[in-house]
């Protein structure tokens, strides 16, 4: 049976496509953890490092071919375990596509692959790669009970309550705002923020109507002031 370089079997055809969380992209996986695995990546790249949902189709995943440059051996694509991710904006061959910041995002989503067992991550990203790089890539790089670990302990942190260490994109205005050079900050941090110009919010609103009462006071002062002089002179 035929293996691809990571050693995982082959597919011969497509497996099903699923749609990255949070976008319109469709990728071919290979089912069971894998997905699991790599739909995470895909879906916090486009959550922390940039957009894949931009309208263009550069985003793949499984294709029975053989490794790029070579007669022999198959590619991980073929045994649907390996994505590319933007791939007009990060061509195979070209270095430095991704800006300092967005390195350490990925740096980041790549750590938690990391296998508890082995130590080792089990996602590799073809920015890596000691020959050519490919920055749109990424693979698994791990066996299957490797892999099932890391995935059980992603559906296990899936639900419907954000964590406090869940990144948040910001928009560029907030990032300019708030100085924060990644453009991403804990939920944690924007409750803290939301609650703080709540607060504010309130505070001003207080402000103004003890303003107002203050003014009405006033007038109602001149008001009784005008109605007593107008009755002296009556």
């Amino acid at each position: 049976m035929a293996r691809s370089q990571n050693g995982w079997t082959v597919l011969q055809s497509p497996p099903p496509a699923v749609t990255v969380p949070g976008t319109n992209v469709r990728l071919t996986i290979r089912p069971g953890d894998v997905t699991q695995v790599l739909s995470e990546v895909a879906r916090r790249f486009h959550s922390e490092v940039e957009p894949i949902d931009q309208g263009i189709r550069d985003d793949w995943g499984w294709a029975y071919r053989p490794i790029r440059g070579q007669q022999s051996g198959f590619s991980n694509h073929a045994s649907g375990t390996a994505i590319d991710l933007n791939a007009t904006q990060h061509p195979r061959g070209v270095k430095n596509t991704f800006t300092s910041a967005q390195e350490r995002a990925v740096r980041r989503i790549l750590a938690s692959t990391r296998d508890e067992r082995t130590g080792r991550q089990v996602v590799r990203w073809g920015e890596d790669f000691s020959t050519t790089v490919d920055g749109m890539h990424f693979e698994i790089n791990a066996d299957a009970e490797a892999v099932s670990r890391v995935a059980r302990r992603f559906r296990e942190g899936i639900d419907d309550d954000m964590k406090a260490s869940d990144p948040v994109r910001l928009g560029t205005g907030s990032r300019i705002v708030l100085n924060q050079p990644d453009g991403v900050i804990t939920y944690e941090e924007s409750v803290a923020i939301q609650t703080a110009a709540a607060v504010q919010t309130i505070q001003v609103l207080t402000d103004f109507m003890a303003e107002q009462r203050r003014a009405n006071a006033q007038i109602l002062a001149e008001l009784k002031v005008i109605r007593a002089n107008q009755d002296n002179q009556g």
